[in-house]
């Protein structure tokens, strides 16, 4: 009743730090919470997520000393000091000060986190008590292969003789739902008729067998059907690869990877011929390969085992490029996913439209239907622009080009700034009030405004919406001049008694730049909000608050609640 299971959101690079060298350092938080088992995901998994276990009250306690930690890592990576509420405090404030860029950056980290735990969901799923061994496997090796596939979840099988039938699977909502799938398919087939089988690989093959981000290994279960286990770097016998399943998807499976294992080795006898002179030797599933550059043409040469096919394609010579620019990275990739696939380009300027594949027959013919959706993508490709005025581009491209990155690969699309015009600089100015840009003033693009998307035109309508939605927008608050130093208050008191009584988050990205030299007449969060007051001789019943469109709303939302506040205290004092 008493157990709590509680996810926190470390980035990967960190989780070697907090271990420390031989587990010296988590061995000293596992000493100080005995009763909290602390779970970091396996490196393979390129998982964020850091289980605790135990009872609440410890498992709270130990978060809030982790939590700890990976502020002082955010803090040295950043530059910044982060102040953390007080452990007793119901307060959800985080503050941050240091340079502009710096707070920036870490509150952009620190939101990433709450947006990552937002995500995280949990299910359960009832699975006979009697199976739960099985499933597990030897030293875990079965339901390690299911985290491993579902990257981020947890699973978590009760005490043994518990004689409960629930498991628990946590994680990111949508990985948790694959997780509960293959779950309940390796139970059935534990009920049914399962079937095991044992092969033996070097090690050094086994990242070619599984193929980048495991495109290799996953064809093969879907072919087959069967489950298909690497050993992890803990495991004794790094040389078995374990096959699960029914035992007809097992024997499949089992001679495409001996034929596969097989080709690595025909490849590994001949690997001296990767010393011929300008080439660059790449090892690939199916033979053995490398990159040679001659007079006459850029390719892939390719000494291939018994059941290599060649087949060709025509590609359009304006496509060329961008297969090749990069020092051919787009066909490094493509041998990678498909098998070692060897793709020979003709010789920029040669006006041959014909490219030729080289490798296992599914895998040339993997690799042709992706070349041809990879020049679909590029013929439908266009151009939009969007003007922004250039003083917001900093902003939206966000610390380290970080909101742009986000942007490109939600949209799949490419972005490209203008080149900075310091000498319109000043045309962006209009009459400053407070030392600040006035927002009301009229907007007319110039070339240095104009930002330029490219890919398909319903992804770049889509990015190109997401870029405004990074625009900061002004909105009037019709406040009496009367008022307005009591707003802002002694100095600056005001506005922070503001900050602190309206939405959380907003409170954490106001309070970033709060210092000893801050104008609060003026308390600009990076385009998040920017509370602006006329000068006091222009008297004007007016408080205009710029920033994200969301942010605005409750920005407007607490002055008016201030108003009336001072509005009541006025007719009290009547």
């Amino acid at each position: 009743e008493n157990e709590r299971t509680k996810d926190l959101i470390v980035e990967q690079k960190f989780h070697r730090t907090i271990i420390g060298q031989k587990g010296e350092k988590i061995k000293e938080v596992r000493d100080k919470f005995p009763e909290v088992i602390i779970t970091f995901p396996d490196p393979s998994q390129k998982s964020d997520i850091v289980q605790l276990r135990g009872p609440k009250n410890e498992v709270e306690k130990c978060a809030k000393f982790l939590q700890k930690i990976i502020a002082d890592l955010i803090r040295e990576e950043t530059n910044t000091k982060i102040d953390l509420p007080m452990e007793n405090s119901n307060s959800e404030m985080i503050i941050i000060t240091g340079k502009r860029s710096n707070c920036e950056a870490a509150r952009d980290r620190i939101l990433a986190i709450q947006r990552d735990l937002a995500n995280i969901k949990e299910a359960e799923v009832s699975i006979p008590a009697k199976l739960h061994n099985s499933l597990i496997g030897s030293k875990g090796c079965l339901v390690r292969s299911i985290m491993e596939d579902c990257g981020g979840v947890h699973i978590h099988f009760p005490s043994e003789g518990s004689g409960s039938d629930k498991v628990t699977i946590r994680g990111p909502a949508s990985e948790v739902e694959k997780a509960k799938k293959q779950l309940l398919q390796l139970a059935e087939e534990k009920q049914v008729n399962n079937f095991t089988v044992e092969l033996q690989a070097k090690p050094e093959y086994h990242k070619f067998l599984i193929g980048r981000g495991g495109a290799n290994i996953r064809r093969v279960r879907d072919r087959t059907g069967a489950r298909i286990i690497f050993p992890s770097p803990d495991d004794t016998e790094q040389e078995l690869i374990t096959i699960v399943g029914k035992e007809e998807a097992v024997r499949q499976a089992q001679k495409e990877l001996e034929i596969l294992v097989k080709n690595l080795v025909t490849a590994s006898q001949i690997s001296l011929l990767a010393l011929i002179p300008n080439s660059t030797f790449i090892s690939s599933l199916n033979a053995l390969c490398f990159l040679r550059y001659d007079e006459t043409l850029l390719h892939f040469c390719f000494f291939a085992a018994d059941d290599v096919v060649e087949d060709s394609m025509e590609v359009d010579v304006r496509h060329h490029r961008h297969f090749v620019c990069r020092r051919g990275q787009v066909l490094r990739e493509l041998a990678e996913e498909y098998g070692g696939v060897a793709v020979s380009f003709p010789r920029t300027g040669s006006n041959s439209q014909k490219v030729t594949l080289k490798g296992a027959k599914d895998c040339v013919e993997a690799a042709t239907k992706r070349i041809q959706e990879i020049i679909e993508d590029l013929e439908s490709q266009v151009s939009v622009e969007v003007a922004i005025p250039q003083r917001h581009h900093r902003a939206i491209m966000g610390p380290k080009g970080s909101r742009i990155q986000h942007i490109t690969r939600e949209h799949e699309v490419q972005i490209k700034f203008p080149e900075r015009d310091d000498s319109a600089a000043g045309q962006d100015a209009s009459p400053q009030e407070n030392g600040d840009v006035s927002p009301e003033a009229e907007f007319v693009p110039r070339k240095c405004d104009i930002i330029t998307i490219s890919g398909r035109a319903e992804k770049c309508e889509l990015a190109k919406a997401a870029l405004l939605a990074l625009v900061p927008i002004t909105e009037d608050v019709e406040v009496s001049y009367d008022l307005h130093r009591y707003i802002i208050g002694q100095k600056g008191s005001g506005i922070r008694k503001l900050m602190e009584e309206y939405e959380v988050r907003w409170r954490m990205e106001c309070r970033l730049f709060f210092g000893k030299r801050c104008d609060f007449q003026k308390c600009d969060v990076g385009n998040q909000v920017n509370i602006w007051v006329p000068q006091p001789e222009k008297q004007l019943d007016v408080i205009k608050v710029t920033g994200l469109a969301a942010n605005v709303e409750r920005a407007k939302l607490g002055v008016l609640e201030r108003v009336k506040e001072l509005q009541a205290e006025q007719e009290d004092r009547v």
